[in-house]
Order: C-alpha cells, then sequence, then structure tokens
C-alpha cells in the first residue's frame, strides 16, 4: 500500500459518503467534499471525532478531486451530471475514479435499474462517468451492494464481499489501497460488467422490503 493514499469522497455529506470515511479513514487522508466547503468542513470534523481519525478534513468538490488518489463519487445518480461537469477537469491522470452510483426509480411498488436517468443509450453508470471523462481517468464500479447504515455502524464488525468492474491494474491497487477491516473486494470483471453490480442493489432493496430484511448486503459463497 501506498504511503497514506489520499482519498476524496464526492457527496461526502450524505449517508454513503459518511460511511465510506469513517471505515476508509484508519491510516489514510480522507477528504470530504461537498458543493458547501462550509458544510464539508463540519461534517469531516464529526467524521473525525466519531472515528478517531485526525486526517480528515472538508472542502469544496473540485479541490477535493483534484488532490486525490482515489475520487469516490458517493452521490445520487440525478446530481452526478453537476457533479461530472464541476470537477472532471480537474481529476489526475493518475487518479481512480471509484463510482457507486446506481440509477434506479420504482415501477409498480418495485425497485428497477434505471440508466435512463442519466440518458439514452446507456448501460450503466460507471460507464456514463467513464464516456464523461473521455477515457483520461480510470474508472472502476465498486461498493454498490453495502448499505450506507451497515458501514456507518462503527459497533458493528464488518463481513461483506464488494465486487468491482475495472481493469485488473485499477482492482489490485483499489484493493490494496482501500483495504476495509470485514470487507473483501472481489473482482467481477471489467468495466462494462458494472450495469450487472448496480442491478444488484434494486433486486436487494426489493428483497430486504419483501423479507423484513435491514441493510441486506452481499456475501459470495
Amino acid at each position: 500500500m501506498r504511503a497514506s493514499p489520499s482519498i476524496a469522497i464526492l457527496g461526502g455529506t450524505g449517508d454513503l459518503g459518511e460511511g465510506l470515511a469513517l471505515r476508509l479513514c484508519p491510516g489514510r487522508s480522507v477528504i470530504v467534499g461537498s458543493r458547501d466547503p462550509v458544510r464539508a468542513a463540519s461534517r469531516a470534523a464529526e467524521y473525525a471525532a466519531r472515528s478517531g481519525c485526525a486526517e480528515i478534513e472538508g472542502s469544496g468538490n473540485v479541490d477535493a478531486a483534484a488532490h486525490a488518489d482515489y475520487v469516490i463519487l458517493a452521490a445520487p445518480a440525478d446530481a452526478l451530471p453537476g457533479l461530472l461537469d464541476e470537477i472532471a477537469g480537474n481529476i489526475r491522470e493518475e487518479s481512480l475514479v471509484v463510482s457507486p452510483v446506481v440509477p434506479m426509480s420504482r415501477r409498480n411498488g418495485v425497485f428497477v435499474h434505471d440508466v435512463s436517468v442519466l440518458g439514452p443509450g446507456l448501460s450503466s453508470a460507471a460507464e456514463y462517468v467513464a464516456r464523461r471523462l473521455g477515457g483520461r481517468v480510470g474508472v472502476a464500479a465498486a461498493f454498490h451492494t453495502i448499505p450506507a447504515g451497515l458501514l456507518s455502524d462503527m459497533d458493528r464488525r464488518l463481513d461483506v464481499d464488494v465486487l468491482v468492474a475495472s481493469s485488473e491494474a485499477a482492482f489490485r491497487a483499489m484493493s490494496e489501497d482501500l483495504r476495509i477491516d470485514g470487507i473483501r473486494y472481489l473482482h467481477a470483471g471489467p468495466l462494462e460488467l458494472a450495469r450487472y453490480l448496480e442491478q444488484l442493489v434494486p433486486l436487494l432493496l426489493n428483497v430486504g422490503r419483501r423479507n423484513g430484511m435491514r441493510n441486506p448486503s452481499l456475501k459470495v459463497i
């Protein structure tokens, strides 16, 4: 693992951003990004107090993206186009962008994967990110099936798998640099398979709702 890789979590003031910041901060520099730098700084201070990690700071999305080895897009799908407009030209070419974004809608009371909210002719949010970045920066799809509530419950030990769709090199770097106790990273294949990872989320949500399960997650056995 590189000496203290820096991780920007954009949309870091939300539920997923909170959980990822708390779990990723030990031994690393974490930047909580937001459209509102003041809110980012306030939330970063809260996360630092909860986790005991000194190296959590807050900033605007652009500054966070420009100074990070890893840029995690912890934003809802409808905010993704605007976020990429904001940061696309500021991400370093050697950085890795990680997309846990899942575009969804509800039809007849059932959650479904719905990438049409990002535009026509798309198969996944992760491929949309890669297209918007023009191949200049590496992209990985990950963290879809680990619930924010599970991540942010620091009294609960994790025992889950995180599937990653990316290049082999990106997977190797990410699984080493972003190690989290209780998470096993599994390489699912190249980025074009991200659609299947994203589709698992509405499936798990529907299973959870219909069977009274809170925070359903994934373990490959």
